[in-house]
């Protein structure tokens, strides 16, 4: 069998929802078992509202919950609900005997009666007012305590300080100065403190004469303070424009810096790149012949080299004295030769 029954199935009859009972392995007889939806709300007249994990079934509780049931869902509560929790669970105490708990140091009234236990650890006390301290033997106290006088105290001193050379001792009485706006002016038998500034430096007058100081003095001077300085390495600071010295320190340029320099005397300038480029316009002192023209002191010697290339181009050559031609040795044509009857020889 299928699930879903049609009804009158030869005119096409309604379709009963329903599950075919041998799907399910385990239940014990067969058939089909009608299904069926439930809907709340009244009827109005529109179409219900089906149940679902928005639109929950409500109901109503009844009787307590049976035991070993923990399992609830969602539940609302409504009155008041006495709850027995067995085993362990975890609780947002706010509250103790009806008043609420208050977080962090506060009061007793809203705080949790507790009991420590017989081996608590050291807890650390402060003192608050005043406390009354009885017992016997001895009493070892850690820290500081402040004692109020009452009535009258006898205080003593055993100080151990040695009079002249000696070791350090080991108690000291200790001294205080006094300030006075003005030094007081004592007479004879008459005795003063230690006389100090509002700082609680000791004073100590002028002292005549030269004072010898041993060890090294240090002095701290005020924030930028002026220094006039005479010497170099004990030699009088030399001022003004002049030659090098002792007295004149020595410094360094950064390498960031233009030095604006006026020359004096003979500079020598050396190549710091590439090949230079240069407009001779004097040789030896004489300005330089340029063009075609007459030899002068402007004019630049120069010698051809032994493998100078033949020129292409006809050079002009003046004839300067008497040329010789002749023939190369071994040569006896000469060619075409016309006869200058106006010469010496008349004819051949």
């Amino acid at each position: 069998m299928a699930n879903n029954t049609q009804l009158n199935t030869g005119s096409g009859g309604d379709i009963i929802v329903d599950l075919d009972l041998s799907n399910f392995v385990s239940y014990p007889t067969t058939g089909k078992l009608p299904l069926s939806a439930i809907y709340v709300g009244a009827s109005t007249g529109s179409a219900p509202t089906p149940l679902s994990n928005a639109n929950p079934l409500p109901v109503s509780l009844q009787n307590a919950i049976p035991a070993g049931s923990a399992v609830i869902g969602a539940v609302t509560q409504s009155g008041s609900w006495t709850v027995t929790v067995s085993g362990t669970s975890a609780f947002n105490l706010s509250q103790v005997g009806g008043s609420a708990v208050a977080l962090g140091q506060t009061t007793m009234a809203a705080s949790v009666p507790v009991a420590l236990a017989s081996n608590q650890s050291a807890l650390a006390v402060s003192q608050s007012g005043s406390w009354t301290v009885s017992g016997t033997g001895t009493f070892t106290v850690s820290g500081t305590i402040t004692a109020n006088q009452g009535g009258t105290w006898t205080v003593a001193t055993n100080a151990d300080c040695a009079v002249g050379n000696g070791a350090a001792p080991s108690k000291a009485l200790l001294a205080a100065g006094v300030y006075n706006s003005s030094l007081p002016t004592l007479t004879t038998g008459q005795t003063a403190g230690i006389q100090v500034d509002s700082s609680g430096r000791i004073i100590v007058g002028s002292v005549a004469g030269t004072v010898t100081v041993s060890g090294t003095v240090t002095t701290t001077p005020p924030v930028n303070a002026s220094t006039n300085v005479a010497q170099f390495g004990g030699t009088n600071v030399s001022t003004g424009t002049g030659p090098g010295g002792a007295g004149i320190p020595r410094v360094t340029v950064s390498n960031d810096s233009n030095i604006l320099a006026t020359q004096s005397g003979s500079w020598t300038a050396n190549q710091g790149g590439s090949n230079w480029t240069v407009n001779q316009t004097q040789w030896n002192g004489t300005t330089v012949d340029t063009n075609s023209g007459t030899k002068s002191a402007g004019t630049v010697r120069v010698v051809l080299a032994t493998d100078q290339p033949t020129m292409t181009n006809a050079q002009p050559v003046s004839q300067n004295g008497t040329w010789t031609v002749g023939l190369n040795a071994g040569t006896a044509v000469v060619g075409h030769v016309i006869l200058d009857p106006s010469s010496a020889a008349g004819g051949l």
